[in-house]
């Protein structure tokens, strides 16, 4: 057993056919320095799934190899894993820098569970 303080939360990021965005919706930023517009922005729901899918990648690919046999499935899965985080790294990327650090100390943990 782990003595470290542990989080579960579920994040559902799968769905068939678009989402709409919510009312009060916006685009991305035209600026991607500005950092609270980059925030505002990657805080909203149908963006922030896809925030973080990102962020916790390796977690997603982990829980992938942990929850499938190997072979062609897996290795399928684990490839659209890669290549929708490609993408969603080329599309929100300019603005990803703008998120608390992951990891590192316990004023870095506590900023990124704050926005989370």
């Amino acid at each position: 057993p782990s003595v470290s303080q542990r989080y579960c939360f579920t994040v559902w990021a799968h769905r068939r056919g678009r989402r709409r965005p919510g009312p009060g919706a916006t685009g991305p930023p035209r600026d991607p320095g500005d950092a609270e517009a980059a925030r505002a922005f990657l805080r909203q729901p149908h963006v922030r799934r896809h925030a973080l899918r990102l962020e916790h990648r390796e977690e997603w690919a982990r829980s992938l190899r942990q929850s499938h046999p190997p072979g062609e499935a897996l290795d399928r899965a684990l490839q659209d894993h890669a290549r929708d985080c490609d993408t969603i790294e080329r599309a929100l990327g300019k603005y990803l820098r703008h998120l608390p650090p992951a990891g590192g100390g316990a004023q870095a943990q506590a900023a990124q569970e704050r926005w989370f």
